[in-house]
């Protein structure tokens, strides 16, 4: 009996070292772009938020990107944490998706008093 669990306690403790990372889901056309990432934040207990407009004002900085999304009367500051990315994703969605003056719908959170929303997915819109 003894054994059996010290058994057990290997096994689950493999088992835990032995995760990986979350990484982000890209989502692709029919003709290969880039159209949407999902799974780029943990979930959270704060105020989920959406906004849908054009990007403007993109600023990277190492793994976060972060830009406004502006339409008629709306504007949102949004973070994107692009470590959650696969390296050729990353390039990609740099490239097709996260460019200046693309129609987007960005999901996320807002935690505390800040305004910015900390993006969980973002989508080109047509």
């Amino acid at each position: 009996m003894k054994k059996l669990i010290v058994v057990f306690f290997a096994v689950f403790a493999c088992t835990a070292f032995g995760q990986t990372k979350d990484k982000a889901t890209a989502i692709y056309a029919s003709n290969g772009t880039l159209v949407g990432l999902s799974n780029l934040a943990d979930l959270k207990d704060c105020t989920s938020k959406s906004v849908d407009g054009r990007l403007r004002h993109l600023d990277i900085e190492g793994d976060t990107a972060s830009f406004r999304v502006k339409k008629k009367h709306q504007d949102a500051k949004v973070e994107i944490n692009l470590a959650r990315l696969a390296d050729a994703d990353r390039t990609v969605a740099i490239r097709d998706l996260i460019r200046g003056s693309n129609p987007v719908r960005v999901a996320g959170y807002t935690c505390g008093d800040g305004e910015v929303i900390k993006a969980f997915s973002i989508d080109r819109v047509y």
